[in-house]
């Protein structure tokens, strides 16, 4: 594989990644404003971006989830211990900072609830016979 096309390749990848992301956003929407919400979209930005080498013997990088994935495939499960603690310190960090976010990000307020107060300052209109 020449340079260029490891960076087409990976700039294929980064959409293709960015689209899930985005989808995954949406699916994410209707969990509220709370933790599960960032913990998922958290979990999924980590597990799809996260970095990983392909191939000791040369300086090729791939998503760490799928190297880890196919080094235990298709070399046996001893394989994937290359890999498998760079995935699980990634999916700790991401769970650490959704916890994090939780405890300093405030959700917004629901205005939605709150009574509007009426304006009684307007004249009013007599219905037309």
């Amino acid at each position: 594989m020449t340079t260029h096309q490891y960076i087409i390749a990976w700039a294929v990848y980064l959409v293709g990644a960015l689209g899930c992301l985005a989808v995954w956003w949406r699916m994410t929407r209707p969990f509220g404003q709370g933790f599960p919400r960032r913990f998922l979209r958290m979990i999924a930005a980590f597990a799809i971006l996260t970095p990983a080498i392909s191939n000791p013997g040369m300086g090729f990088l791939g998503p760490a989830l799928l190297v880890c994935l196919f080094d235990g495939l298709s070399h046996g499960p001893e394989a994937m211990l290359r890999t498998a603690p760079l995935v699980l310190i990634s999916l700790l960090v991401a769970t650490l900072l959704a916890a994090l976010g939780g405890l300093f990000i405030k959700p917004p307020k629901d205005d939605r609830n709150t009574e509007q107060p009426k304006n009684t300052n307007r004249p009013r209109k007599e219905p037309a016979l």
